[in-house]
């Protein structure tokens, strides 16, 4: 998602363009050879519920040693602050940021040993 401040430049400014993921990424690597790019919103459209973006996310985390929360807290969290017909799939989108971590984060970063 674009911020808006880049977004106003694109409107008033003609030949103005987003910048592409590469773009980001490289500016990114400056500070750290840290990056992996997570597609959340494709992991949430999988997980069945385009909003669980943020969900995603938190299965990342999950996954790092960097994050102290444990697990099991963090799902009875997810569990309590969606609407309850969307938990299945929400937990599906944590399930989906958990392994794309194990698939990307952690050959850059320490992870929690636990599947």
């Amino acid at each position: 998602m674009h911020p808006p401040i880049e977004t106003s430049k694109i409107i008033t400014s003609k030949g103005a363009k987003y910048l592409a993921i590469e773009d980001i990424v490289s500016k990114l690597r400056n500070w750290t050879p840290n990056i992996a790019v997570i597609d959340a919103l494709k992991l949430a459209r999988d997980s069945g519920n385009v909003n669980a973006e943020n969900t995603v996310f938190l299965g990342c985390l999950s996954a790092l040693e960097a994050f102290p929360a444990e697990e099991s807290y963090i799902r009875e969290s997810i569990s309590e602050a969606v609407p309850k017909k969307t938990v299945e799939q929400n937990m599906k989108a944590f399930d989906l940021g958990k392994k794309s971590a194990r698939d990307s984060l952690c050959a850059l970063v320490p992870c929690k040993n636990t599947p």
